[in-house]
């Protein structure tokens, strides 16, 4: 069976989406990821998952080239949790002197536990 990989642009932004086949899909846990990360002094980071080849992959926040993050999948592929995970991992290793964060929840119970 083929799959159906589907590009778009808008406002010069170039969406290239390619669906994973169940038996390509994995799964790794929080704690996994976070147990063995070491936090560095000079960046806001925190680890994301693992590619391909089993290296641990990381978003660095404290980069101006990266100030924004924006989550996409299809319904009930993760996105909340992938959210959540991120946040947890952020207030927990970083205390409130490094880290200061304004989340917007339009849903209204999504981020609750962040109150």
């Amino acid at each position: 069976e083929s799959q159906t990989i589907r590009f778009s642009y808008h406002l010069g932004n170039c969406h290239i989406d390619v669906p994973k086949r169940d038996e390509d899909r994995y799964f790794i846990s929080a704690e996994e990821l976070f147990s063995e990360w070491v936090k560095r002094e000079d960046v806001l980071e925190v680890p994301i998952g693992v590619d391909h080849l089993g290296n641990k992959v990381f978003f660095e926040f404290s980069s101006s080239d990266s100030p924004h993050l924006l989550i996409g999948g299809t319904t009930g592929s993760g996105k909340s949790y992938a959210l959540e995970t991120i946040l947890c991992g952020l207030v927990t290793t970083y205390s409130p002197k490094e880290l200061r964060l304004e989340l917007i929840d339009p849903k209204g119970n999504e981020l609750l536990k962040f109150d």
